[in-house]
């Protein structure tokens, strides 16, 4: 069954921060890196880490 896509639950923040461990606000954010190379295709379900740093 296809679902779709969900940013809910598709993707998923994290922090390259060493103090700041938990992304609450990401327009306070800079995305860094992604865990699925720019353009490449991924099924439906699969979880995509985007990793932030906090915006100075």
């Amino acid at each position: 069954m296809d679902r779709g896509w969900n940013e809910f639950s598709d993707i998923k923040l994290g922090s390259q921060d060493r103090y700041e461990a938990m992304v609450l606000l990401p327009k306070n954010w800079t995305l860094t890196k992604q865990s699925h190379k720019a353009g490449s295709k991924v099924k439906v379900g699969t979880i995509t880490v985007l990793t932030c740093t906090k915006a100075s």
